[in-house]
C-alpha cells in the first residue's frame, strides 16, 4: 500500500543555506539577544539551487583575505549575487512592547467624533491639540509631553475620555451638530435643548441647535462650539494635573536649560539628585496653585537664598511665591486692572492659625470634620453672595493651610497672602469670610476670656513672626 507523503509544504520547499567565513574568523549568525544591538555584512552567493552567505565583517570591506576566499569559492562554482546587511535593533516583538508603552496624556474619542480628526476635513482636533501644548507652556512655563489622540469604538459615540498616565481623569460628551450654551439657569430656561454641565468648570449649560444661536446671543449667553468644549476640557484637565506630569527628568531638563544661560544660579543643584527632588516638590507646589514657573531664574535664585532650609519645601515655596508676587497678582487682574477679592475675618484667621499643630510629618492643620465642613459651606455662600471673586486674601501664616482646606472644594479660587500684594496694586475688598456661628472661636494659650483681642494679635505676631508656622 502506497504511503502518503507526510512532508509539509514548507519541508518540501526548504532551501539549504550555507554560511562561509575565513578560517580564523569565527562567525555566529545573528548572535544577539533581546536588548542588544548589532549588524553583520554578508555577500550573497549562489551555486545551482543552493544559496550561501559569505561573512564580510561588520563593515562590508573586501580586504585581501576576503578577496582570496571569494576567488576560491568562485573557482568552486559559486556566483556572487550581491551584498546583504543584517541590522538587529534589539527590540522585542511589537505586541509585547506595546504592553509597556505609556501615553502620559491621551484623548480617546467615540465614533461620532471621528470627523474631528479626519485629514480630509483638516484634522481640526489634532491642530488644536498641538496649540494646547504651546498655550500651556506659555502660561505655566512647563512643556507638557505630547498628547496622543486615538479613537475608541467601545466608547459611547458622542463621548471622549482624557487619560493621564494611563488613568482616566475626565470624561465628557459633545455633539458636533450643536452649540453648548453656558449661562445661569434663568437665562438657559427659555432655550430648547439638552441640559448639562460645562465639563471644564462645571457650569450650567445646555446643548442647543444652530437655529437658536441668535436667540442665545441676544440673551448674552456664552456659546461654545463642540471642538472648543473638548479642547477647553482637555487643557483644564492637563493644567489641573501638571504636578503629576513633572518628574525628576523634566526638572533636570529645566535646570540644564538654565545652566546654559545662568550657570551660577543652578550649578550647585544640577548634579545633586536629592536637591533636584526637593526642587521638584517646590515646583509642584507652585504649578498645583497655577503659579507660572516661566521665571526660573527668580525661582532658583530664591531657592538658593534659602538653600539651608531647602528640606522645608513648604517654607521655601512660600518665599518663592513672594518673590513671584508681581506675576501672581498680574494673573488675577480683571478688565479694570484691579484685583477684586475677599478677605478672612480676624476670628477665622485665629481659628486656622491655632489649629496648626506639630506632627511627625511636619506642621498640619487639624480641624474636626464638622467644623471644616461648616467653614467650607460658609465660604461657598460668601462666594455666591459676591458673585464668585477669583481671589481671597489672608495673613501669611494662614495661607498655605487655608489653601489645603479649600483646594478640593474651590480649585479655581486663588488663595493669596497679604505679603504677595505688590506695592501700587489696585485691590478692591468686596467682603470678608467670617467664622461660622456654629464653630467655636480659637482658644489662645495664655489669655483669659474677655481680654483685649488686639493685644492677643500683637503677641501672636511678636512670638510667631512672619511665616512663623512654617519654620
Amino acid at each position: 500500500m502506497e504511503q502518503k507523503d507526510k512532508k509539509t509544504k514548507y519541508e518540501k520547499n526548504k532551501v539549504k543555506l550555507n554560511i562561509f567565513h575565513l578560517p580564523e574568523e569565527k562567525v555566529e549568525f545573528i548572535p544577539w539577544e533581546s536588548g542588544q544591538k548589532g549588524n553583520q555584512s554578508f555577500l550573497k552567493l549562489k551555486k545551482d539551487d543552493d544559496f550561501a552567505l559569505f561573512y564580510a565583517g561588520e563593515k562590508n570591506i573586501l580586504e585581501a583575505d576576503i578577496q582570496k576566499a571569494l576567488f576560491k569559492l568562485t573557482n568552486e562554482g559559486w556566483e556572487t549575487q550581491g551584498d546583504v546587511t543584517i541590522d538587529f535593533d534589539g527590540r522585542q516583538e511589537k505586541e509585547i512592547e506595546e504592553l509597556f508603552d505609556r501615553d502620559l496624556i491621551r484623548l480617546e474619542i467615540g465614533l461620532k467624533l471621528l470627523p474631528l480628526v479626519d485629514p480630509q476635513q483638516g484634522s481640526p482636533l489634532i491642530e488644536m491639540v498641538k496649540q494646547i501644548r504651546k498655550d500651556i507652556a506659555g502660561e505655566t512655563g512647563f512643556v507638557t509631553p505630547g498628547i496622543r489622540v486615538r479613537d475608541n469604538l467601545n466608547l459611547q459615540p458622542d463621548s471622549y475620555v482624557i487619560y493621564l498616565k494611563e488613568t482616566p481623569v475626565a470624561v465628557g460628551e459633545i455633539f458636533i451638530d450643536r452649540f453648548l450654551a453656558i449661562g445661569t439657569m434663568e437665562k438657559l430656561t427659555p432655550l430648547k435643548g439638552w441640559s448639562t454641565r460645562e465639563p471644564a468648570y462645571n457650569l450650567p449649560a445646555k446643548w442647543i441647535e444652530h437655529s437658536q444661536r441668535d436667540e442665545a446671543e441676544v440673551a448674552e449667553i456664552q456659546l461654545m462650539g463642540p471642538l472648543n468644549v473638548i479642547i477647553t476640557h482637555l487643557k483644564e484637565s492637563v493644567v489641573k494635573n501638571l504636578k503629576d506630569l513633572m518628574g525628576m527628568q523634566e526638572v533636570k531638563i529645566m535646570l540644564d536649560r538654565l545652566m546654559e544661560t545662568h550657570p551660577i544660579v543652578v550649578e550647585d543643584f544640577v548634579k545633586d539628585k536629592k536637591k533636584i527632588r526637593l526642587i521638584r516638590k517646590i515646583l509642584q507646589n507652585l504649578v498645583s496653585e497655577r503659579v507660572s514657573i516661566r521665571d526660573m531664574v527668580t525661582i532658583m535664585e530664591t531657592i538658593g537664598d534659602h538653600e539651608d532650609d531647602l528640606r522645608k519645601t513648604d517654607l521655601v515655596t512660600e518665599m518663592v511665591r513672594i518673590a513671584l508676587a508681581r506675576r501672581i497678582c498680574w494673573s488675577y487682574l480683571d478688565e479694570e486692572g484691579k484685583i477684586a477679592a475677599l478677605v478672612l475675618s480676624r476670628e477665622l484667621e485665629e481659628k486656622i492659625q491655632n489649629s496648626i499643630i506639630e506632627t511627625r510629618h511636619g506642621l498640619r492643620m487639624v480641624l474636626p470634620s464638622e467644623e471644616a465642613d461648616s467653614i467650607i459651606r460658609n465660604i461657598r455662600k460668601t462666594l455666591e453672595d459676591f458673585k464668585f471673586p477669583r481671589v481671597l486674601f489672608c495673613d501669611p501664616p494662614s495661607r498655605l493651610y487655608f489653601r489645603r482646606l479649600t483646594e478640593s472644594s474651590f480649585p479655581q479660587l486663588g488663595i493669596l497672602s497679604t505679603a504677595e500684594i505688590m506695592r501700587g496694586m489696585k485691590i478692591e475688598i468686596l467682603g470678608e469670610v467670617k467664622l461660622p456661628s456654629d464653630v467655636p472661636q480659637a482658644k489662645i494659650p495664655g489669655k483669659e476670656e474677655g481680654e483685649n483681642q488686639n493685644e492677643v494679635v500683637e503677641e501672636k505676631e511678636e512670638t510667631r513672626g512672619f511665616l512663623g508656622f512654617l519654620k
